[in-house]
């Protein structure tokens, strides 16, 4: 059994409301003191940004970072850049897990909190592993949350939780330990012609999820997706085994975590029908029976499979008809757009 005093927990990202990134008021606070109660010997290292405002924080270290800015990923109709956070989540998370001295480490989002320590539990379940894509010591528990099965009413591949992640100090730096992103170039035919522009437009853009598991992945092997959707079988199996062979998903509260309010009401994630997509505990059981023990005895009663099944109904089968009408309009506009734009 995993002690708390073997356990370093990295909280990472900004402290207050943060260049247009609001937090819900206090979260910090209750994200430090939830690690304090949780794991009372652990090792607490707030890694955030220069300028915080840090008084009634309760941490062992600190550690300031230069801000590195949004990235830009894409291009609206009008030309105007839009950035996200890739690189601000790497630089914070791996100075802070670079200064980890003991075995095991946690990466804790400074918005999100502790609600149990059921991650250590799960992370010395399943001690079965298969030589292929074997890349972590041991596994990595990681949230269910926006760990992908389904998008856009089909399967998508290489869609791993950037939440929280938990195991040994070496693997969780390896997982974070990334090439920082290069601000995405425009594409002049795209900006003349109105269109948005990303990474294999007008298909559906690659998720900011997809696109920094698929850094960790090719640290081991090549890969990569043109989009949100793209795939095959080989990539597909890729997919599965690098979660099965490395990982464990798993529910936030099956984990102990909690996600922060907005994740209870107000988006579509709070609702059953948004989660639908998302790896269950039983679904990532099943990928590790096949792949790393046979023997093993997947945990999915009747009722689970049942509500699973109903959920996707609508959040899943009859969301792909939704998603592929959309799709074709947004072709059919670029195509117009593009031809309207070479005749001129």
């Amino acid at each position: 059994m995993i002690s708390s005093r073997d356990v370093t927990v990295v909280v990472q990202g900004p402290v207050h409301t943060f260049r247009g990134r609001p937090q819900e008021d206090g979260i910090t606070q209750r994200c430090l003191a939830s690690v304090r109660h949780h794991l009372p010997r652990a090792c607490l290292i707030l890694s955030t940004w220069e300028g915080q405002e840090l008084s009634g924080l309760d941490y062992d270290e600190l550690i300031l970072n230069p801000d590195p800015g949004g990235n830009i990923v894409s291009y609206r109709k009008d030309g105007a850049a839009r950035r996200l956070n890739h690189n601000r989540q790497i630089v914070s998370t791996v100075q802070g897990l670079r200064r980890v001295s003991t075995p095991y480490a946690m990466k804790l989002r400074s918005d999100n909190a502790l609600l149990g320590s059921g991650f250590i539990d799960l992370q010395q379940r399943f001690t079965k592993r298969c030589a292929d894509m074997c890349w972590l010591r041991e596994r990595v528990v990681l949230a269910n949350t926006f760990t992908r099965k389904f998008a856009k009413g089909r399967r998508v591949l290489f869609h791993a939780s950037d939440f929280f992640a938990f195991g040994l100090a070496e693997d969780v730096l390896n997982l974070w330990d990334l090439p920082l992103f290069d601000d995405l170039d425009a594409d002049g035919s795209f900006l003349a012609a109105g269109q948005p522009y990303y990474p294999g437009a007008p298909e559906y853009p690659r998720d900011a999820t997809q696109d920094l598991f698929l850094r960790f992945v090719n640290k081991h092997v090549p890969a990569s997706l043109a989009h949100l959707l793209d795939g095959d079988e080989k990539r597909l199996r890729q997919s599965e085994l690098i979660l099965a062979n490395n990982f464990i998903v798993a529910e936030p509260e099956r984990i102990g975590l909690y996600l922060g309010r907005k994740f209870l009401h107000g988006v579509r994630t709070a609702k059953r029908t948004g989660r639908s997509g998302f790896y269950t505990y039983a679904e990532w059981q099943a990928l590790y029976q096949r792949y790393c023990d046979p023997e093993y005895e997947v945990q999915d009663s009747f009722s689970e499979r049942l509500m699973r099944m109903l959920v996707r109904l609508y959040g899943v089968w009859l969301k792909r008809l939704n998603a592929s009408f959309s799709l074709g309009r947004r072709k059919l506009a670029y195509r117009r757009a593009m031809g309207r734009h070479a005749r001129n």
